[in-house]
């Protein structure tokens, strides 16, 4: 029997889930991903980062080698443990939404939700606590899937992206990657862990609605497939992939 996700159970997520993670950031399975943060956060050397959901640790390792001064937190043990023995220049810390309380106000000058807003239930009071950490006019990056678009609501195109994914190496490797990762999905199902799925325009009213201008919105196909990717730049924003990455600045001086 697979085990049902609990929004307060941190457990759910085991060592093999974040050493998953890991494989395919450095297969370059994910390659895209870092490459749309990457470029959205910009020069970042000397800022004061908060990664929160941090996993494994990899992007926030990123921008640790750009300069950045990295927090990282996450309220699974089994992320926070594997961060700490890859990347000890990093403060790693165990914690969930209510250890934001404890940072002073206006202590960071960005904070990094990567694969965390759709985990989460109450996506506006965790907003509201981001901002009161951050700094006058400081920045929030979410990058998380796209609900209610053709790539969830289309077989027939879910069908073609799939195939067309073994036209690059990322797509190659994420393939290699899920068959690695089937007997492990046999007992667990990540996804009911998404219970907060947001649309392209649910994401833009939600940072609007708690205090936060958006800078850049990119919607793109998590797994890079540059000739195809080509096609979907004709196609409406909110429909050219399944992820999106979004940069906001906090309202104010």
């Amino acid at each position: 029997m697979k085990e049902v996700f609990n929004e307060s159970d941190s457990s759910f997520y085991d060592t093999e889930y974040f050493l998953s993670m890991e494989s395919r950031y450095i297969s370059g399975a994910h390659k895209k991903r870092v490459e749309v943060i990457l470029k959205l956060m910009g020069n970042v050397s000397g800022k004061k980062i908060l990664d929160f959901g941090c996993g494994e640790g990899f992007i926030g390792n990123e921008l640790a080698k750009k300069g950045a001064q990295v927090t990282g937190i996450d309220y699974a043990e089994a992320g926070i443990r594997l961060a700490r023995e890859r990347f000890r220049d990093i403060d790693f810390k165990i914690g969930d939404a209510s250890t934001l309380n404890k940072f002073k106000q206006e202590n960071f000058d960005a904070v990094l939700l990567i694969d965390v807003i759709e985990h989460v239930s109450e996506q506006g009071k965790l907003l509201d606590d981001i901002k009161r950490i951050l700094k006058p006019r400081g920045l929030i990056l979410i990058n998380t899937d796209v609900g209610l678009n053709i790539w969830t609501k289309s077989r027939l195109f879910t069908k073609f992206i799939n195939f067309s994914n073994l036209f690059s190496s990322s797509g190659k490797a994420y393939r290699t990657i899920k068959k690695i990762e089937a007997p492990r999905k046999t007992l667990k199902n990540y996804h009911l862990s998404h219970i907060g799925l947001l649309s392209y325009l649910g994401l833009k009213k939600l940072l609007s609605q708690h205090g936060f201008v958006i800078n850049r919105h990119i919607v793109y196909p998590l797994i890079s497939v540059p000739l195809r990717d080509v096609f979907f730049r004709f196609l409406p924003k909110k429909q050219q992939g399944d992820h999106q990455c979004v940069l906001a600045q906090k309202k104010g001086l």
